[in-house]
């Protein structure tokens, strides 16, 4: 999860079917949350300070090599930046789609090693009534389409 006016990463979760969790909480450089590394293995908690605050590391391409093709969002077109990654232990190759209104991360892709593709999507269920008034929305229900 990220902060929306700054995009400074806030929390974390990661999950998946064997029963390893990662759950982060940030704030600014300080990171504190719990890792476990199976279903019946203990839960490891985690309490330290980095040097600079924490970011989302992707984002960096964002800035640097994004591609900027159109998405349909609540069925209109918007553009997106896509943000590859590649050569982490988990995943051939992630793609995540980046977009400047909710749902801000509506795709994100994994090729993972066994060639199997983890695909996330996200749809804005509703819109906070303050959010639609600063991004000009209405509160509305909408989806990926």
């Amino acid at each position: 999860m990220l902060d929306l006016k700054t995009l400074a990463q806030v929390h974390r979760e990661e999950r998946d079917g064997r029963g390893n969790v990662l759950m982060a909480d940030v704030n600014g450089a300080h990171v504190t949350g719990r890792t476990q590394s199976g279903r019946d293995a203990e839960s490891v908690v985690f309490d330290f300070t980095l040097d600079t605050p924490s970011y989302f590391f992707p984002f960096l391409d964002a800035a640097v090599n994004a591609t900027v093709p159109d998405i349909r969002v609540k069925g209109r077109k918007v553009d997106a930046w896509i943000i590859e990654e590649d050569g982490q232990v988990h995943y051939k190759v992630r793609k995540i789609w980046l977009i400047k209104e909710p749902p801000y991360f509506p795709l994100d892709l994994r090729y993972l090693p066994d060639g199997s593709v983890r695909r996330v999507e996200q749809a804005l269920v509703r819109e906070h009534p303050e959010a639609a008034k600063e991004s000009g929305h209405g509160p509305e229900r909408g989806h990926i389409s």
